[in-house]
């Protein structure tokens, strides 16, 4: 298998299964005897025509980290900043940390820590403190079985008090497929609900489809595919179309960097 297929399935299923503290490895994984940084570019365009635009750089230090720093420009030329980090503690434990720079200066920051516990488990804390001081704390655990794929619930609990779930699992279905479904508890005990498989196409390709249902019935779609060339990178495509039939479109680009 090349590395960019290794690349691009490492990729999905990381993001299919809710790990994405793991995402910023990526690169490192795919080609670790060469390159360690990379970019990525991303646009997003709207029903209305308007565009957001994204570029991130990242890189990862043997023994260090890894960390990235993004850019993201909304329709009307303002941009907010944001800086990621992450590192490993030993024993199968990591730390991250991020801070986001609005446009009028004021910051959002995320730490949070995955410990691994045997047995295929891992614990999960992440504490987010917004402008105004107030915090949102996430705490929860998941396993991965042989055979039988990943499961996680964490419990996310409000400044006020007030606390939601969110239960995933994921699973292969063989030749090279994916399947990924969650489900969101509310503060008032609504639910939404979210299905979606990622195949291989071959060729270093997939494709996605995913449909989100939310408490009020009302469902969005979402579909798309990408492909992966070794030393070319990565690209993808999808188009998110909502319950009245708006539609979101999103572009995506993976270049690793060589040193």
């Amino acid at each position: 298998m090349t590395q960019a297929r290794s690349f691009h399935r490492t990729n999905w299923r990381r993001m299919m299964a809710g790990g994405g503290i793991a995402l910023m490895l990526l690169a490192a994984l795919a080609e670790p005897a060469a390159a360690k940084d990379w970019k990525h570019t991303g646009t997003w365009t709207g029903a209305n025509g308007n565009t957001v635009t994204k570029s991130k750089n990242g890189s990862c230090t043997a023994g260090v980290g890894c960390s990235t720093q993004s850019t993201t420009t909304g329709p009307n030329g303002n941009s907010w900043n944001k800086s990621k980090s992450l590192q490993a503690t030993g024993n199968g434990g990591v730390t991250y940390g991020s801070t986001t720079t609005g446009a009028n200066g004021k910051t959002v920051t995320t730490s949070g820590s995955a410990q691994a516990t045997g047995n295929g488990g891992w614990t999960t804390q992440r504490s987010k403190t917004g402008p105004n001081g107030q915090s949102v704390e996430v705490s929860g655990s998941g396993s991965c079985a042989a055979g039988s794929g990943c499961s996680k619930t964490v419990t996310g609990t409000m400044p006020s008090g007030q606390t939601w779930t969110k239960s995933t699992s994921t699973a292969a279905t063989g030749e090279g497929g994916v399947t990924h479904s969650s489900t969101v508890t509310g503060t008032n005990g609504n639910t939404a609900t979210s299905s979606a498989t990622v195949q291989q196409t071959g060729n270093g390709g997939w494709t996605v489809e995913k449909t989100t249902t939310g408490a009020n019935g009302n469902t969005s779609t979402k579909s798309g595919s990408g492909q992966c060339k070794a030393g070319a990178g990565c690209t993808s495509q999808t188009t998110t179309t909502g319950p009245n039939g708006e539609q979101v479109t999103h572009t995506n680009s993976w270049v690793t960097v060589q040193p």
